[in-house]
């Protein structure tokens, strides 16, 4: 099966919508915790250079972290990029059953982790921040 592609949206709470980038998925029938997962994996295999340029990820390592590691390369390739993306990964799910954030699939909110969504033509996903999620 060739790949979909599914716009994804960021809104922080009291502030406008925006686009922030592109999903791609193998299948058209995903669960919540894949759609989470997947888009954590490509902030990691998209990044390119310091900690610093990554603000709009859904999750962002905390301040100790930088502190620990400096200004230092999360992409694929680096010393921590495994650790870290399996951190995130967590607090992302984590965050997601403590409601830190709500993902809506075309207007239409996910309740659960396990929670198949079909990803249609024309597909868009919003991520709505509800609590700043921050772990690593």
């Amino acid at each position: 099966m060739l790949a979909r592609k599914v716009a994804y949206f960021d809104k922080p709470l009291g502030q406008a919508r925006r686009l922030s980038g592109e999903l791609k998925l193998v299948s058209e029938r995903i669960t919540a915790a894949d759609l989470i997962r997947r888009r954590i994996e490509q902030e990691f295999e998209a990044a390119g250079g310091p900690l610093e340029n990554h603000a709009n990820w859904l999750v962002t390592p905390d301040k100790k972290e930088a502190v620990l590691n400096g200004a230092r390369d999360y992409g694929p390739g680096s010393v921590t990029s495994g650790k870290l993306l399996e951190t995130s990964i967590d607090t992302a799910l984590r965050g997601f059953e403590a409601q830190s954030f709500l993902l809506f699939v075309d207007n239409r909110q996910v309740e659960s982790l396990e929670e198949q969504v079909t990803i249609g033509d024309n597909c868009t996903l919003t991520f709505i921040k509800l609590v700043p999620l921050v772990g690593g």
